[in-house]
């Protein structure tokens, strides 16, 4: 659907009534596909020790466990106070990216805040 904006913008008819509705077109799958990629993520909990961040995968089912992952180090691409937008990167390049909203948990939004500027050590090579 991208391609074919770009595409209708370079010949020059994405005034025409045609391709004109590919951008409210394009504009709703991509809502659509960002929906579903959010449901489809497993739930989990992002925990700070002092140096490093920990993800804690959350098992679904009756008696809900938690399962540490790794050590990562955070950066804030997108700061919107009640939305954050983040990475999280491990020793070995691997990334996470994480959408963080106040409504998940309010009473520790502030604490957490505090806790992503706060400075972590550096990766030892």
């Amino acid at each position: 659907m991208l391609l074919l904006f770009v595409w209708a913008l370079y010949m020059g008819n994405f005034w025409d009534l045609r391709w004109g509705s590919l951008l409210p077109l394009w504009a709703v799958f991509s809502w659509f596909s960002f929906r579903n990629l959010k449901n489809g993520q497993t739930k989990c909990w992002l925990s700070w020790d002092g140096a490093m961040w920990q993800i804690l995968a959350v098992t679904p089912g009756p008696n809900p466990r938690m399962s540490l992952q790794a050590e990562y180090a955070m950066s804030v691409h997108l700061d919107l106070q009640k939305l954050l937008f983040v990475s999280l990167l491990n020793h070995k390049g691997e990334g996470h990216w994480f959408w963080l909203t106040q409504d998940s948990f309010p009473d520790r939004w502030h604490g957490f805040r505090c806790a992503v500027y706060s400075r972590a050590e550096a990766f030892s090579s």
